[in-house]
């Protein structure tokens, strides 16, 4: 990124007061079986729900070209190529206009009654010797305590976190959209032992897409030892806030590129980014070329222009690289850490006296556009024709709730 001195500053403050918080309270309180019942939940109304079918596809390289380009900058000596950054985003008032268009329905997964959360070791094939890191399973479970889950959503922290600060993200993805979550922690500095197994290390995120291929595993025998039993469905969603959305969108390109010529081989239906941030430009914008080639989407919940997201860079450069699509929504007023909250009160203070107030309802918004827009994956829907998500026209306003969102660019 433009700015690394920042994520270095960021990172110290946000590890001091995260122990700090973490050492007084506990952080697994929202994985504790049953998730609460979601009826009261803000349904969304939006100026425009459908917006224009999407354009052919940007002409982009194929996914061996763009892996080769990656590999070529790996490395913590690699030269990292920025662009200027589009307008910064500013919104931080509501819209004024109020939208009249029909509310979007709230729909619930048929038959899951809850969330069962087990923890264990996740093998990743990164370094000479692997890398093992410490994952949480949030597995949906019907009325009888079966499982019967429709994909796989690895969710992936962001920039100085650990996977048990998304607790309440993972059991509300889990519960909303039928999925098994996968929270594994990695960290977010590079070690002398394994310089690339690391967060924002190249060889970490081609091995994880790697994961996704074959047998798959590595995924499986996790899942097995936190309780699991049987094969993790194929479909597959990748996911994460902040610098683990700019994860999330490498290790897709990455699966992409290993699939090759074999396209019809794909499951990947998407990528979310919670208020994403990507360390390297040219990285991200090969990962997007080389989703575009099987039109897979890569949506954002963003916040307005601050330093905790890079000034909106990687917001700025999704919208600039998929121009006329529909690529998520900004909301208003929102904190770098909205997607975050809920784990325990005392480290919903600590985010958000570090990175800014999150707006009452922006939480609750970020469960809503993202649950949405997953079962849409599912069921092969989008901006042309939604069936759970809601979308709409660049800078449309959106109501969600007690919160306030407009439509990228904002």
């Amino acid at each position: 990124m433009s700015e690394p001195g920042m994520w270095w500053a960021a990172g110290a403050l946000v590890i001091g007061v995260g122990a700090a918080a973490l050492s007084g309270a506990a952080v697994a309180g929202a994985d504790t079986g049953t998730t609460n019942d979601h009826s009261g939940r803000p349904t969304a109304q939006s100026a425009s729900h459908a917006s224009a079918g999407k354009p052919s596809p940007r002409k982009t390289l194929g996914g061996n070209a763009v892996k080769a380009n990656r590999a070529e900058r790996d490395g913590l000596g690699s030269h990292r190529v920025t662009r200027t950054p589009a307008s910064p985003l500013n919104r931080t008032e509501a819209p004024e206009a109020t939208p009249t268009a029909n509310a979007v329905a709230e729909a619930t997964v048929s038959g899951v009654t809850g969330v069962k959360v087990g923890a264990a070791k996740l093998d990743i094939p990164c370094g000479p010797n692997g890398f093992q890191a410490n994952a949480r399973w949030y597995f949906p479970t019907q009325a009888d305590g079966s499982v019967q889950a429709d994909g796989v959503i690895w969710l992936q922290h962001g920039f100085a976190a650990i996977g048990p600060f998304y607790s309440a993200l993972a059991t509300e993805l889990a519960q909303q959209t039928n999925s098994i979550v996968v929270t594994p922690t990695l960290p977010f500095l590079p070690s002398l032992f394994c310089p690339g197994c690391w967060l924002n290390g190249t060889p970490m995120q081609e091995a994880a897409a790697t994961m996704f291929l074959g047998s798959r595993a590595g995924l499986n025998i996790s899942a097995n030892a936190a309780g699991y039993q049987g094969t993790l469905p194929e479909q597959f969603v990748m996911a994460g806030h902040s610098a683990g959305g700019g994860f999330a969108t490498a290790v897709a390109g990455d699966y992409i590129a290993d699939l090759g010529s074999d396209s019809a081989d794909n499951q990947l239906l998407g990528v979310v980014m919670f208020d994403g941030v990507s360390s390297n430009t040219a990285d991200f914008a090969e990962s997007i070329a080389g989703l575009d080639t099987l039109d897979i989407p890569d949506y954002t919940v963003a916040s307005p222009s601050q330093a905790w997201n890079a000034f909106g860079t990687t917001t700025n450069e999704l919208v600039e690289l998929r121009p006329g699509q529909f690529v998520g929504v900004e909301l208003v007023g929102g904190s770098h850490v909205d997607s975050m909250l809920g784990v325990n009160p005392l480290l919903d203070f600590v985010l958000q006296l570090v990175t800014g107030r999150s707006p009452r309802g922006n939480t609750e918004a970020a469960y809503t556009l993202s649950s949405g827009w997953i079962k849409d994956f599912y069921v092969g829907s989008g901006p042309a024709d939604p069936t759970y998500g809601i979308y709409g026209s660049a800078g449309d306003p959106i109501i969600l709730g007690e919160a306030a969102g407009i439509v990228l660019p904002a």
